[in-house]
């Protein structure tokens, strides 16, 4: 399926294993998210291109939801949740089974959570208007929807106290802020802490869901934060604009490890215990990084899986074993060959023509020197700072 974005700057993973969905994030990036455990073998990825949603089934090779504006605006961010029966905020229908509920959110200022149906669209479940811009997303382990606005204003939405069938939506709560628009969240295995990252190269780490306490801040990079993944609840790996991968401590925050890959890495998502797929805007563009056990202290391998420049990466589990899947830049999704084949390039799902070229791209951001202030006008340029005094 062909995506009208054509400008991707930064780029958020959830780090669930799981089908995997991908959301365009209009002229800044794309996401992608993942069901944590699937309620049938069918493989479901949610997709979203500009305003629009998609769904493609991976088992079937059909796309199963309809192409229509669910958004006035860039869909931002697309995160998924599995809910068991007797679970779901609002058990108002008769059903046996677990049901996929996706988040989606961007630029029109709604935050909207779809249930997946049997039928040829998702139902619009619980819908907010926000007053700013949302650049961030996510469920938490409760299915309540934290998402943060591009003031930095990180917020948490609970589903449980909002009514579908009245169509009573209840009041976002403001849980903490940044001094810089939000380029990443992502949550620990535990739900512990929301680790979140912003355009003036700080990692915070926030208690959860007691949010007012700050754990730790992770500081170090010399460029806007663009991926976040956990190992467990002791370690962040984050990316760059600075062309760098780093680990911390999630304790107290302190750097055990930075290594340089020689260019702006877009997306990262965490394949194994000691192992991250990151997508780096020169080639090989898409790559796989082992580190040394335990710890993390030391990358022990690097391997180009593909030469071509990648927009965004995830995992798909199949057969007990995670495979990689990941969007390039013509706006094809991209999946392993059949297992045995060694020489086969990646398969594509594709429909119509490619996409341009990007227009801007995360390496005018490797000057350590440049980073973008958050302004007022949530409609206005973000402005250059001023550079640092050498």
């Amino acid at each position: 399926q062909q995506y009208d974005v054509q400008a991707p700057v930064s780029a958020h993973c959830t780090d669930c294993p799981g089908d995997g969905g991908i959301a365009r994030k209009g002229l800044t990036a794309l996401a992608i998210a993942a069901p944590e455990e699937p309620p049938s073998p069918a493989k479901n990825n949610g997709l979203g291109s500009g305003a629009l949603p998609f769904s493609f089934n991976t088992e079937t090779s059909v796309w199963e939801q309809c192409k229509r504006e669910a958004h006035s605006d860039a869909i931002r961010a697309l995160d998924a949740a599995v809910l068991p029966h007797g679970e779901q905020p609002s058990p108002s229908s008769a059903e046996s089974s677990a049901t996929v509920y996706w988040l989606s959110a961007g630029d029109d200022k709604q935050v909207v959570v779809w249930r997946e149906s049997s039928s040829d669209s998702w139902q619009r479940q619980w819908e907010l208007s926000h007053s700013k811009k949302v650049v961030a997303a996510l469920f938490d382990p409760n299915r309540d929807v934290l998402f943060a606005d591009r003031f930095g204003d990180v917020y948490r939405w609970s589903l449980h106290m909002t009514k579908a069938d009245e169509g009573d939506s209840a009041e976002p709560q403001l849980l903490f802020s940044h001094l810089a628009i939000v380029t990443a969240m992502v949550m620990t295995e535990s739900g512990r802490f929301v680790i979140t990252g912003d355009n003036h190269e700080k990692i915070r780490v926030t208690c959860y869901p007691q949010a007012a306490e700050i754990h730790s801040f992770c500081l170090g990079h010399l460029g806007q934060i663009t991926s976040l993944a956990c190992a467990g609840d002791e370690f962040i790996v984050s990316t760059s604009s600075d062309c760098t991968l780093r680990v911390w401590q999630l304790e107290d925050g302190q750097q055990i490890l930075s290594h340089s890959l020689g260019a702006a890495v877009s997306s990262l998502c965490r394949v194994a215990e000691n192992a991250v797929v990151v997508c780096c805007e020169t080639a090989p563009g898409l790559r796989h990084i082992s580190f040394n056990s335990p710890g993390l202290s030391a990358v022990s391998d690097v391997s180009p899986l593909s030469q071509e420049v990648p927009q965004a990466v995830s995992v798909m589990p199949v057969a007990g074993s995670n495979h990689v899947i990941w969007v390039d830049q013509g706006g094809h999704l991209r999946y392993p060959p059949a297992a045995g084949n060694t020489t086969a390039e990646w398969c594509r799902i594709s429909v119509g023509e490619d996409l341009p070229p990007a227009l801007v791209s995360l390496s005018k951001f490797t000057d350590p020197d440049y980073a973008e202030e958050a302004v007022g006008d949530d409609d206005a340029q973000p402005q250059p700072r001023k550079r640092r005094p050498k």
